[in-house]
């Protein structure tokens, strides 16, 4: 398969030469956040010279898969030489075109508005007061019992007015509105929180953020018209993760890792307070309040000593990347071109008489490194990685 150019790729992004899955560009300049890219920590490269791992990528590249067509008129994209399967009233499982769902009746669309008003409140008082119960049953008995997700659901039976009269009229410009302010709210929290996991973060850092969205946000739209709208804002419809488009749609969006800027070198001079990466501000209320539960990482913030921080990192960080580097490399890791990144986080309770420069420092000191698939919070918690072979060695 090839994409023609301008064409799209499978996510509803422009084509691409190079990116996490295509070829590096031609004369051997880095594509940025791809696994080819040199300077990259994750691969040998220094993060502190030119084009390191904090470098924006540079203009048109995306992450992407070689080898998609262009999305046909009036649907989904389909791979090269394949029939787009035939229009139906209802959507099939599995289907990369489907077309708008049946409008609902307007009489259970006007009892759902009106008892919602009074179903809502018995269904959230009946929840809480099972939650109540199997508290109780928790504290006075020797039972552990849960509540389905399903008895807090009551929330997502809600139709507003705005729904009611799109569903009403059946209109596609207001079901399209609908559904783009759905969005507008959906994919920036989507890209905020999702993706972060190490079995779904790759070594280059390319991450993949994912979000559901149910019929009820699009019911009056066809898949053409929803792939315009995500391809609005750089979404995409996962068509491999969508198991029944009449329920339920998954989408996603590959994101290059953030750009690094103003990273200290871990063998320079360790910043003053109030700089960053250096000391954080003293306290005194929160490590008296909380002694007992971690005295000796309190007391050092009492004694606010940088020495002996670093000293308390130097017994520290070893312990973390002997046990990170016990775990077995196939499991719980996305491998990328035969290699994996082992990755710990160091909370900002150890380091906060010394600053973030010195746990750079320590690691710098063991072949460790600022993980550059999440933004640098010299405030805590400082992310590190180191690169390792995808499989045990014999």
């Amino acid at each position: 398969m090839s994409t023609p150019p301008g064409g799209q790729g499978p996510n509803g992004s422009p084509a691409a030469a190079s990116g996490p899955y295509g070829p590096p560009p031609a004369g051997g300049s880095p594509s940025g956040y791809g696994p080819s890219a040199s300077g990259h920590p994750a691969y040998g490269g220094s993060p502190y010279g030119p084009g390191g791992y904090g470098g924006a990528p540079p203009a048109g590249t995306v992450p992407g898969r070689p080898g998609t067509d262009r999305a046909p008129a009036g649907g989904g994209w389909v791979p090269s030489g394949a029939t787009p399967p035939p229009r139906q009233t209802q959507p099939g499982v599995g289907e990369r075109q489907f077309t708008a769902a049946p409008r609902r009746s307007r009489t259970g669309l006007a009892a759902q508005y009106v008892l919602q008003y009074v179903y809502i409140p018995v269904w959230a008082a009946l929840a809480f007061a099972l939650l109540a119960l199997v508290v109780a049953i928790d504290i006075l008995g020797d039972g552990n019992l849960g509540l389905p997700g399903a008895v807090f659901a009551f929330k997502q039976t809600a139709i507003s007015w705005r729904r009611l009269r799109t569903e009403w009229t059946g209109r596609t410009d207001l079901w399209a509105a609908f559904t783009d302010e759905r969005f507008a709210n959906l994919f920036p929290e989507a890209e905020k929180s999702s993706g972060w996991q190490a079995a779904k973060l790759p070594p280059s850092g390319v991450r993949r953020a994912e979000c559901v969205l149910p019929v009820r946000h699009y019911r009056g739209l066809d898949s053409a018209a929803i792939e315009r709208l995500a391809g609005r804002r750089g979404w995409s419809v996962d068509w491999q993760g969508t198991r029944d488009p009449r329920s339920e749609l998954r989408l996603h969006r590959f994101l290059p890792p953030p750009p690094h800027t103003g990273l200290p070198d871990p063998y320079g001079p360790a910043p003053r307070r109030g700089e960053p990466w250096g000391p954080l501000r003293r306290r005194f209320a929160m490590p008296l309040l909380t002694m007992v539960f971690m005295p000796r990482l309190r007391a050092l913030e009492l004694r606010d000593s940088a020495d002996a921080y670093r000293a308390h990192l130097r017994t520290r960080l070893p312990r973390l990347f002997a046990a990170e580097t016990k775990r077995d490399p196939r499991r719980g890791y996305l491998a990328e071109e035969g290699r994996i990144l082992r990755r710990v986080n160091v909370a900002s309770w150890h380091f906060r008489g010394a600053g973030a420069h010195a746990v750079l420092a320590v690691a710098a000191e063991h072949g460790w490194h600022l993980d550059h698939s999440f933004p640098a919070e010299p405030d805590g918690p400082v992310r590190l990685c180191r690169p390792d072979a995808a499989t045990p060695a014999p």
